[in-house]
């Protein structure tokens, strides 16, 4: 089915020639969005591992950056629940920065 003289390096250049005459993005950029995106809106980094497909958690977490106000509504969150947890006033924190 593929020629004896196919390597990973050959296949790689073949499928950049596809995706660049399509106009597609990389499968790696669509991955990265997708992961960041799921991380960023409540997903679980274990969910959105399985979802990609991957075996190691560490492996999801090269995709899955977060933005600023992501990494602050999160810490706002548990700091909140924390807080109340220990009879503190909270005040609701808007999740939807």
């Amino acid at each position: 089915m593929f020629p004896e003289d196919l390597t990973s390096h050959r296949l790689y250049t073949f499928w950049c020639g596809i995706r660049e005459e399509a106009g597609l993005p990389g499968i790696h950029d669509c991955q990265h969005t997708w992961a960041s995106q799921g991380v960023m809106n409540g997903v679980g980094l274990p969910t959105v591992s399985r979802l990609l497909g991957h075996r190691r958690l560490a492996t999801t977490a090269i995709y899955a950056h977060l933005d600023h106000n992501a990494l602050q509504a999160a810490a706002e969150k548990t700091a909140g629940r924390i807080a109340k947890a220990m009879g503190y006033s909270v005040r609701e924190v808007d999740e939807a920065r």
